[in-house]
């Protein structure tokens, strides 16, 4: 209500109503208090909203930013200064290099055995294939198609 009084508008409240006259005595808005906060409408009931909607009305024009500074004096515009984060710290180095140990072939059977069972993938799927040109290249072709004598496409035809 400072705001109102601070236009130039007198407000008289009644219970959980204000009612909110100009210079001349005359009302142009109503108030009512729901749920701790104050809303409004007209005289004759047709715009109306919250108090920040109530600032753009008296003054049109006024961006959102600048109706809350307005009502809260300022206090809801203060600027925070952000602290910069500190850098993160570099892992640890270590002068020994990581190698990886000697493949085992128990480890290839075991992880197969893994793979067909918790992440059920087919066995067949397992299995490795050339593909594409990578088997065009070495000579050899996945495809039966391409391997028919005389076939032009076959890399092996003669």
């Amino acid at each position: 209500m400072p705001y109102l009084e601070a236009h130039g508008f007198t407000v008289k409240r009644e219970g959980r109503h204000a009612s909110v006259r100009n210079g001349s005595g005359d009302e142009v808005y109503r108030l009512t208090q729901t749920s701790g906060r104050w809303v409004w409408c007209d005289l004759y009931g047709q715009n109306g909203g919250d108090m920040i909607a109530l600032v753009r009305d008296i003054a049109p024009g006024t961006s959102f930013r600048d109706a809350v500074f307005e009502l809260t004096g300022g206090a809801a515009l203060v600027q925070r200064v952000q602290t910069p984060k500190p850098a993160p710290e570099s892992p640890p180095t270590s002068s020994i290099p990581l190698i990886l140990p000697a493949f085992q072939p128990h480890q290839r059977s075991a992880g197969r055995a893994y793979l067909a069972g918790a992440a059920s993938v087919r066995p067949r799927s397992m299995r490795p294939r050339l593909r594409g040109c990578c088997a065009m290249r070495l000579g050899r072709c996945c495809s039966s198609a391409t391997t028919k004598p005389g076939n032009p496409a076959a890399p092996h035809s003669a």
